[in-house]
């Protein structure tokens, strides 16, 4: 945030003294102030309703849970919530944490927990394509319920 200086060298009001014996720019000042206040909310606001993507390009959105990443730290589930107006990392240890500083973070992976009828819409084609061309899915006892529910036994155990 800006200080009262930097506002009013901004908004063209240069050395205005901040003591009791100016009282013809405080108008001025208050509506600088009141501008740049509106500026930063509006800021604020976009960047809380842009999209945010995760590791894989999935959109990360409020109710998501996530597996969160730290390299040499480890991982762990986290959750995604609107708070404060604005998207942000929520886990039990760390408590709050701002889900756009967390994406700009080098050392920080974000990747959204996809559940399963999710998971299955986005990996059907490609399993059942793989099914089919090793012919998996033509053998006698072949149930493609339980190779799914084995794939996203798979994809769990890897997070």
């Amino acid at each position: 945030m800006k200080t009262k200086e930097e506002i009013l060298i901004e908004f063209g009001c240069p050395n205005v003294p901040f003591d009791e014996n100016v009282t013809m720019y405080y108008p001025a000042i208050l509506s600088a102030m009141e501008e740049y206040a509106q500026q930063q909310q509006l800021s604020i606001h976009a960047v809380s309703k842009s999209a945010f993507l995760d590791c894989n390009g999935d959109e990360l959105k409020a109710g998501d849970k996530a597996i969160m990443t730290i390299k040499g730290l480890g991982a762990g589930q986290v959750k995604i919530v609107d708070h404060e107006n604005q998207l942000q990392i929520f886990d039990t240890q760390m408590g709050y944490y701002p889900l756009i500083q967390a994406l700009n973070r080098s050392d920080m992976v974000i990747e959204r927990f996809l559940e399963y009828e999710e998971w299955f819409a986005k990996f059907e084609d490609e399993i059942n394509t793989e099914l089919a061309e090793t012919g998996a899915d033509r053998e006698m006892d072949f149930d493609s319920e339980r190779e799914f529910d084995k794939r996203y036994e798979m994809y769990l155990n890897a997070r």
